[in-house]
């Protein structure tokens, strides 16, 4: 990384940035993670329904809903280690 790069990187990161620019950021960044996740727990339903008859005891009430939240979530480490999730 030589000097014309470091200007140039300084010239970038000179620049202000607002709060709400950041979080505009964040979101179109987490959406397309999101949308995968949706998918992967359309089409992985036996994962949602081994974890929420885990979670039936701890948490009757919503034990459907973070099921379906934590598979969502945590699709990339469902994808690599399956069993990691199962409580």
């Amino acid at each position: 990384m030589g000097p014309p790069m470091l200007t140039r990187a300084r010239r970038i990161l000179s620049h202000p940035v607002s709060v709400d620019a950041m979080i505009e950021f964040a979101m179109w960044c987490a959406l397309p993670y999101i949308l995968v996740g949706l998918v992967f727990t359309f089409f992985n339903p036996d994962d949602v329904a081994s974890l929420e008859r885990s979670l039936q005891t701890v948490l009757p009430a919503g034990a459907n809903l973070v099921a379906f939240s934590v598979v969502t979530l945590l699709w990339p480490l469902l994808t690599i280690a399956p069993g990691v999730c199962v409580l």
